[in-house]
């Protein structure tokens, strides 16, 4: 999340924005929409705890070429500014 500027990006979200997600839950819908690999923030599993834990959390019950798959594209993900630039300007999973 730091590397890809999420963290700064969270804390300038309005107020009611930064409410509805997390630095890790904007990685979630990056992954998602841009990289199609499906993971879950800290928050979704209760906001009790979460503040400043900026974390994924990944399902390993699948066969081994679908994790393997998995881990590279969110592998991808967490390199991928430029994608990650367009996406919170644009931000698809919002609309």
């Amino acid at each position: 999340c730091e590397n890809l500027g999420l963290i700064d990006h969270h804390q300038q979200m309005s107020a009611d924005a930064r409410e509805q997600t997390s630095p890790s839950g904007l990685l979630q819908m990056f992954a998602l929409y841009r990289h199609q690999v499906a993971v879950m923030d800290r928050r979704s599993f209760g906001k009790f705890g979460s503040d400043g834990k900026h974390y994924l959390r990944l399902s390993t019950a699948s066969d081994l070429e679908v994790l393997e798959t998995g881990v590279t594209r969110l592998q991808d993900a967490a390199r991928d500014q430029k994608g990650m630039n367009e996406f919170l300007g644009s931000r698809p999973d919002i609309q």
